[in-house]
């Protein structure tokens, strides 16, 4: 099977990210607060899913660092 690997797309991909992560993170997720934490000003805010060849998403990274956090 082929997975792509790309950004999320904030327009499309939130309700199917966030149930995902909904399921699996201790505090959940919902849409709002993804948006929140996507649109936060920092120096690195990357946000990635794995799509599989039907359209689904099946995983997701991120890399994220504070401006307060040492380079």
């Amino acid at each position: 099977m082929q997975y792509e690997i790309r950004a999320v797309d904030s327009d499309n991909d939130l309700p199917e990210l966030c149930e995902m992560l909904d399921s699996v993170m201790t505090d959940g997720m919902s849409v709002a607060r993804f948006t929140d934490w996507i649109k936060s000003p920092r120096p690195i805010n990357r946000h990635m899913v794995a799509v599989s060849e039907s359209g689904e998403i099946v995983g997701w990274a991120e890399s994220d660092r504070a401006a307060n956090e040492p380079k």
